[in-house]
């Protein structure tokens, strides 16, 4: 019955044989065995078995699901599963080499041709661990003489793991007939005898070096047929053809030498093929790892978890981490700015104590602090610049937007830094006025000083005129002594006098200059109040537009993912529908195999029936006519009978031995009756078994008939009931695209609103643009005025 099912499948199509590479790369799985235990796969065919080389049960590495990339085609197997747990890998990296026969329909397509792949522990009695399957008609080229199919396949059984899959790659080149016909004969021996041959002609190391060897032997001198030669295994040599003329064993020896060290070149460069092949595998597995660490370092560098679809879709991105960064060091720094104007306060405060403040030591400390804002400024462009080179894939990935909001950034960076440096002003300026004040109370000090110094000089001014109104009669000499006294006392007093004067302009001067700088101090503290102010409010809307940024990311990101969900439904649905409509030709095509092969065997019932109807009609004829000619006998021997008792009854007056005669007659003659009687029983026995025979033939023709007609009934009932639930698959999945293409829709609508939302807010960043620039202008008014005051005090410092 196969033999027929074979015959009947494969007629009205084409064969075509094929040469086939197949790599087996690496199962991905998470069994229940110890690490380090030796597995190998063997593809399994309907008579041929052939085993790869043993590999390792190894922990995967992380972050590898085992995945393989498409290298051509569209025709193979989908199948992915994202991986995740305590998930093992063996890699094999192997190649194992066959050859197959599919046959080609009219529709142009392959007939199925179905191989399993076994995965088995190693050893004789080594258990089965997972089971896959694949249909080769699917994997080789349909109008391409060669063709080369990656694909990764689901386990079919799997009792550790039902996610198991398995990467294989196919490499198939078609074999073209020649003139002489031989490879059309070696393909019927291979696909058509015993069985239709053998389902796989398989090679490995060995075997492929014996095909090798075969094939090399056949272009030696000595002519060997082609038919013969393809037998393989050394048997060419020994096989000579009447006719042709035996080489010498010289030549023999030589070509033996030969092709075994062709053989061994070959078997070496296998093995090189395979260490290759398998170095690639894993060299590939590494550069996807590498690719993925890569990726996930930079988006944790750049802080930005989905920039492709967002950057194809123009949405501004944030570095929160590098803001974050930055407000850090802004705080260490803004902490040690403090700390050093608390070590300037007190160094002021214990200067002052002592008096010794002078104002070049405020120029020097003016110059020191000067110096460490400039540090200060360098520092937080370092880290900017840090943050900034940090930031370079998100600056390659949005050029336009990103540079906005750098600049923005910069641009609040500068007004911060402004703002520091009007707080160092500010200080310095209090600084400033502390030294005033110290100098003011130095100057009236030193004021007090002279007045007393005056008042002595007075006192003695005067006790020496009562000197010389008493003592007017002393000699000259003490008039001249008393007249320098005196002279030198008013000089001392115009000295003190203009020196007094000079004081009291100098103390004008700088309580003017003091009332002048307490009245800039205050603006400028109004004008850092008001620029913090803005700052606050710049920082403010930066950081809701930053929130209304990544809420428009993760809409614009689910609008992504629903978009990509829906286009793989749809190509789920086009691939289930195809599917579909293969499975509704492939049971047609069974359903008419069926239906001939049962009508094939229904004619040769009815033929055989037939035939025996007409032999048991043959044999009831004779016997018939065999029944007539016995009861011919029979009434020819009862007349006789008659006969003889008429002449017994005639001749009884006869003799004692005539009598004894007669009766020994008649007693034979019933004897013949009897035997005669005997057959004719047989005979309607055989007749009636004939019978019996002929109507239990009839009642199983006619059960087979009926059989035949229920099971083509139930054939087309369940053929029509698939057809109706396909039909209806279909139509769910047409409602599935009409309603992904709906929601597809709507996703467009959203995203149409996320854009006009993303061009509010761009206007909104504009808008606070300016009124940064509008800040900054104010800013740098700001700065003119306290360059301007710095260069007046440092005027006033020098008078």
């Amino acid at each position: 019955m196969s033999r027929l099912m074979q015959i009947a499948q494969r007629s009205n199509k084409a064969p075509v044989g094929f040469k086939v590479q197949l790599v087996v790369h690496r199962l991905n799985a998470n069994l229940a065995l110890k690490h380090n235990t030796e597995l190998v796969a063997v593809i399994m065919g309907r008579k041929k078995k052939i085993p790869t080389k043993t590999a390792p049960y190894q922990p995967a590495d992380p972050g590898d699901d085992g995945s393989l990339r498409r290298l051509n085609g569209s025709r193979a197997i989908q199948a992915s599963h994202s991986r995740s747990g305590d998930t093992g890998e063996v890699v094999w990296g192997d190649m194992v080499a066959f050859s197959s026969t599919l046959y080609m329909a009219k529709s142009g397509l392959f007939q199925a041709k179905r191989f399993q792949v076994h995965v088995n522990a190693a050893g004789e009695n080594g258990r089965t661990v997972a089971i896959f399957e694949f249909d080769l008609a699917e994997l080789v080229p349909l109008s391409k003489d060669s063709g080369k199919e990656s694909v990764r396949l689901n386990a079919t059984k799997c009792s550790d793991d039902p996610r198991a899959c398995i990467s294989l790659t196919v490499v198939s080149s078609r074999v073209h007939r020649d003139s002489e016909g031989h490879d059309k004969e070696r393909s019927y021996v291979d696909d058509s005898a015993s069985e239709i041959g053998s389902e796989m002609s398989a090679y490995t190391n060995h075997s492929r070096a014996s095909s090798l060897a075969s094939n090399c032997r056949r272009n030696i001198d000595v002519p060997i047929p082609e038919h013969l030669g393809g037998l393989g295994d050394g048997k060419a040599d020994v096989i000579r053809i009447a006719g042709h003329p035996a080489a010498s064993e010289e030549a023999i020896a030589a070509t033996d030498n030969a092709r075994d060290e062709l053989v061994r070149a070959l078997q070496n460069l296998e093995v090189q093929l395979r260490e290759s092949e398998s170095a690639n595998v894993k060299l590939e597995a590494t550069i996807e790892q590498k690719d993925r660490e890569i990726d996930r370092l930079t988006r944790m560098a750049a802080g930005i978890g989905g920039s492709s679809s967002e950057a194809e879709d123009g949405v501004m991105q944030v570095d929160f981490l590098v803001y974050m960064t930055l407000k850090e060091q802004y705080d260490a720094l803004k902490l040690e700015h403090e700390t050093c104007q608390t070590a300037v306060k007190e160094t002021v405060v214990a200067r002052s104590g002592t008096g010794m403040y002078t104002i070049t030591d405020v120029e020097n400390e003016e110059e020191v602090s000067k110096e460490e804002a400039n540090e200060t400024k360098k520092d937080i462009k370092d880290d900017a610049s840090e943050a900034s080179s940090a930031n370079e894939y998100m600056d390659a990935e949005e050029p336009h937007l990103v540079a906005e909001v750098n600049a923005l950034k910069r641009l609040l960076e500068t007004q911060r830094n402004e703002a520091q440096q009007l707080n160092i002003t500010i200080k310095e300026l209090t600084l400033a006025n502390s030294e005033l004040e110290t100098h003011l109370r130095d100057l009236r000090v030193t004021i007090k000083q002279k007045d007393e110094e005056l008042q002595q000089s007075t006192a003695a001014l005067q006790r020496a005129e009562s000197v010389r109104n008493e003592v007017s009669d002393d000699t000259a000499e003490a008039e001249i002594h008393a007249q320098v006294a005196l002279e030198t006392a008013l000089s001392d007093n115009k000295r003190l006098e203009k020196q007094l004067l000079k004081f009291d302009g100098a103390m004008t001067a700088m309580e003017e200059e003091k009332a002048r700088l307490m009245v800039q101090l205050r603006e400028a503290e109004m004008a850092s109040a008001a620029a913090q102010e803005e700052i606050v409010k710049v920082q403010n809307a930066l950081e809701q537009l930053e929130s209304k940024s990544q809420k428009l990311s993760a809409k614009l990101q689910e609008a992504d993912q629903a978009r990509e969900l829906a286009e793989e439904n749809v190509v789920a649905a086009e691939a289930t529908i195809g599917t579909l409509q293969q499975q509704v030709r492939d049971v047609s095509t069974q359903l008419h195999e069926t239906q001939y092969e049962l009508e094939t065997l229904r004619e040769k019932q009815l033929t055989a029936s037939s035939a025996a109807l007409e032999e048991a009609t043959a044999k009831h004829q004779a016997l018939e006519r065999l029944w007539e000619d016995v009861k011919t006998e029979n009434e020819r021997l009862q007349a006789r009978v008659e006969e003889l008792e008429f002449r017994l009854a005639q001749s009884e007056a006869n003799g004692e031995e005539k009598t004894a005669e007669l009766q020994a007659q008649v007693v034979k003659v019933k004897r013949e009756a009897d035997a005669l009687r005997e057959e004719l029983d047989s005979l309607r026995a055989s007749k009636t078994q004939i019978e019996n025979e002929s109507l239990e033939r009839e009642q199983k023709l006619h059960e087979a008939t009926e059989t035949h007609r229920r099971i083509s009934v139930d054939h087309d009932e369940r053929l029509s009931s698939e057809v109706m639930a396909r039909e209806e698959l279909l139509t769910r999945l047409q409602e599935q695209v009409q309603q992904t293409e709906k929601m597809s829709a709507e996703l467009s609508g959203k995203v149409v609103t996320l854009q006009q939302e993303l061009d509010y807010f761009q206007g909104e960043l504009i808008e606070n643009k300016m009124k940064v620039a509008q800040l900054t202008q104010d800013n740098d008014d700001l700065s003119i005025r306290n360059r301007r005051l710095e260069k007046e005090l440092a005027a006033n410092t020098k008078k």
